[in-house]
């Protein structure tokens, strides 16, 4: 399949977001080979900038600023874990957007099952990750956001205890604050993350899931500390329609 991924940073500016990443940079990787990379959005070809600007009007994204120093890239996938780790070119921090959509193409064979984004929850505010699910019919996701199970992987500020939230049109539905509150539910959590790949999470840990069945639509999950705790954090989430 084709995907096109981006990090935005100026063109926040544009819809009130303030601290911004002066100019983000990614390189897509496998293991530990970049496969593919871009540093400015408009740089390049005139052939590859239109097919970015192209396939970014067709999956429904917001326009990014003619000649800003946001970074986008439009990548045949072959399917495989990819990361896309944001730096600034001049390595300076701030709030970046990285995005990730499915380019449709005839040619598709697959579909995504699993993203994920690892970053820092700031004291009393969220780590933000939308999704939309496209389609007809609902889909069943597994959404996961990840703090003391990280420590076993040699995450040293990892959230303590993060909870999430689902919300749609501004609302939020449904939340979790510790994974195995409900014995039942927390067994069967467990069994639909062996079968997806995940990673086991420790039982009785302070980590948060959901296992949900959603019907088309956009909708964000919000990862936070609790009493306002700081910390890195993954959110996962994985479709698991199916399994």
């Amino acid at each position: 399949m084709r995907l096109l991924v981006r990090a935005v940073g100026p063109t926040l500016a544009d819809f009130g977001v303030s601290g911004v990443l002066a100019d983000p940079q990614f390189g897509l990787t496998s293991g530990q080979t970049v496969v593919a990379e871009n540093n400015d959005w408009s740089a390049g070809s005139t052939i590859e900038v239109g097919h970015r600007r192209w396939a970014g009007s067709f999956v429904g994204a917001f326009a990014l600023r003619e000649g800003s120093k946001d970074a986008a890239l439009l990548y045949t996938y072959d399917g495989g874990p990819r990361t896309a780790p944001v730096t600034d070119v001049n390595g300076s921090t701030g709030s970046t957007l990285v995005e990730v959509y499915e380019v449709p193409d005839e040619t598709r064979t697959g579909r995504l099952a699993n993203l994920a984004a690892r970053g820092l929850v700031p004291s009393g505010q969220p780590l933000v990750a939308g999704f939309v699910l496209g389609g007809h019919s609902a889909s069943t996701l597994l959404i996961r956001g990840v703090g003391p199970e990280l420590g076993n992987f040699g995450v040293g500020t990892a959230l303590a205890d993060p909870q999430i939230s689902i919300a749609s049109g501004g609302i939020e539905f449904v939340s979790n604050d510790d994974w195995t509150s409900d014995a039942a539910v927390g067994a069967e959590i467990a069994t639909v993350a062996a079968t997806a790949g995940a990673f086991a999470l420790t039982n009785g840990s302070a980590d948060a899931a959901l296992l949900i069945t959603l019907s088309p639509g956009a909708y964000t999950v919000q990862v936070t500390g609790k009493a306002g705790a700081e910390g890195i954090v993954l959110a996962e989430i994985y479709d698991v329609t199916g399994l």
